[in-house]
């Protein structure tokens, strides 16, 4: 199931092996990854970049700055940003909780899962 359209997402995640994983098969799938370990790094890198960021997928917990708030941090510049949210404490009541106002895929996941949900947001 490869994108037909080249399509960014930035992909935030403070642990380097799943963070890898996740660019590898965003890629092989035809998605442009960026990738950041923590929330400020992750505003670092979409300031930085030039065009356009179609997804963010961030962990919710994270040093320095989770994702909920580096999200919060990017609308404002970003207003047609889409959010995913990964955690490993994920569930409905997680998310009722927080207050997300977009999905969140449990860890660990297998990567179809990655792939069907980064492809229901985007859509």
């Amino acid at each position: 199931m490869k994108t037909t359209s080249p399509r960014t997402i930035l992909v935030v995640e403070d642990e380097a092996g799943p963070r890898a994983l996740m660019q590898e098969i965003l890629e092989a799938h035809g998605y442009t990854v960026l990738t950041a370990g923590d929330g400020l790094e992750g505003l670092h890198v979409a300031e930085q970049h030039a065009g356009p960021i179609h997804l963010i997928i961030t962990d919710l917990l994270m040093p320095r700055l989770g994702g909920q708030a580096m999200v919060k941090r990017l609308l404002p510049t970003h207003p047609s940003l889409k959010v995913l949210y990964i955690s490993g404490y994920a569930d409905e009541k997680t998310r009722d909780a927080l207050r997300l106002d977009a999905p969140i895929l449990p860890k660990p996941f297998v990567p179809d899962a990655l792939l069907t949900k980064v492809e229901e947001v985007l859509t």
